[in-house]
Parts: structure tokens; sequence; C-alpha cells
């Protein structure tokens, strides 16, 4: 195949890549996440109980340099959709789907993933298989309260079976 400008994707019989986007999200909520956490003047335990104002940016007190609101407002609006993606995740205990808690203890409490498993009373090989079906959900619910919050996070997905139409 030549290469040149992807104008779209047809796909079909679309599978994700588990075990790629599973290693995405772990690094994207380990590293970038906690850039904008930085960047936007929050800490992740801000997150617990967000106070969102109609624009979807966390509401603070205070006065701000003017020229600097927008792109702290952005900031705010990745962590909401970042912790609104976590807490939109499956967690169901009938079922054993603890995605929500998962995700949440790892990434907004600080937890490590042994005393996850511990306090679920779980292998940590089942613990493992539980935790990246969580990280890929979280992937597929992403996008979603990106848009909600009106901002750009990266798309976490890695596919299986994408095919490129490609103009030559």
């Amino acid at each position: 195949m030549k290469e040149g400008i992807i104008v779209s994707y047809k796909l079909e019989n679309v599978n994700i890549d588990k075990n790629k986007t599973a290693q995405n999200v772990r690094d994207f909520l380990d590293n970038e996440f906690q850039t904008y956490l930085n960047r936007s003047g929050l800490h992740r335990y801000d997150l617990s109980s967000p106070q969102i104002d109609p624009t979807g940016v966390i509401a603070h007190g205070g006065n701000s340099q003017e020229s600097k609101m927008m792109q702290i407002f952005d900031y705010q609006a990745k962590c909401v959709a970042i912790y609104e993606a976590i807490e939109d995740c499956i967690e169901n205990k009938k079922l054993h789907k603890w995605h929500r808690t998962i995700l949440h203890n790892r990434y907004i409490d600080g937890l490590e993933d042994w005393q996850i498993a511990q306090r679920l009373s779980i292998s940590s090989s089942r613990y493992r298989e539980i935790k990246s079906n969580a990280l890929c959900e979280f992937a597929d619910r992403l996008p979603v309260w990106a848009y909600r919050y009106g901002t750009q996070l990266p798309d976490l997905r890695v596919y299986n079976n994408k095919e490129k139409e490609v103009i030559k």
C-alpha cells in the first residue's frame, strides 16, 4: 500500500486491542492526568466531590488573571471529564464488576493495586483481569465526557481490524 493522506476510516468488525488500550490508559492516567491536575490548580481530592458550574468547570472563589483563565478552565474541564468517565464506569458487586471502585481507588485515591485487590478480596491475577477491563471501559467512556465538558482529550483506544482509505 502506498502512503498518502488518511481521509477516513472504514471500520468493520472493530475490536479494541485490550492490552494496548489498557496500557494507553495506564500511561495516560499515570502521566498526563497529573499534568492536567497541576495546570488546573487542582488536586485529586478536589475531584471527589466536584462543584461544577454551568460552564463545566469547578467553581473556585477568588480572583485570577484573566489572560490565563480560559486555559485553566480547559485543564479543569479535562480533569472533571476524566473524573466523570471514571465515575461512569460499571459497578456491580453481584457480577463482580468493580470497574469504578478500581479506577477511583487507583487513580483518584492513589492506592496501590495490591491494596485494592486486598480490599476487594480477590487474587492478583483476577484483579489484573478486572482492572484491564475497567481501563478499556474508561477508554470507551472518555470521549463522551470530553465532549460533554467541551474539551479535547486523546482517544486512548487501539483498534484491531482498522482499514484505512488512502488518497494516492
